[in-house]
């Protein structure tokens, strides 16, 4: 099951991912993504991504993560990350799309320490 929650707090647009971001959730995300995130309203200046909730990611989560991110960033909004998910951290890394500095576009330190991300057959995934 996956999840996107997204509120606004002053000039912050808050997007709060949870579940699996996997090309078996790949639809249902990307309709979810548009319908709450396609046209952020006038006056907000960041954008904040949440990615804890993230459990298993592959190729196609991150895509849309980075497909996300290119929109937030031309309505002009400034990106953050935080906090991040080591099952993207993973797939992303392995992509080009994430190092210690920034996930997917979303600037952001990098996950703590103590996590870790293990590899399933189509999906990375974090131990609950």
């Amino acid at each position: 099951m996956s999840d996107v929650q997204v509120h606004q707090e002053g000039k912050t647009l808050h997007i709060v991912l949870a579940g699996s971001w996997t090309i078996a959730d790949a639809a249902a995300l990307h309709q979810a993504l548009r319908t709450s995130c396609a046209h952020p309203a006038a006056g907000l200046s960041v954008a904040v991504l949440d990615l804890a909730g993230v459990q298993t990611a592959d190729t196609a989560g991150v895509q849309l993560l980075l497909a996300l991110a290119r929109s937030l960033r031309e309505a002009g909004l400034a990106l953050q990350v935080q906090p991040r998910s080591p099952a993207v951290d993973k797939v992303a890394r392995a992509l080009g799309a994430c190092d210690d500095r920034q996930c997917c576009g979303f600037e952001g330190a990098v996950a703590a320490s103590g996590a870790s991300a293990h590899h399933t057959d189509q999906a990375f995934e974090v131990p609950a």
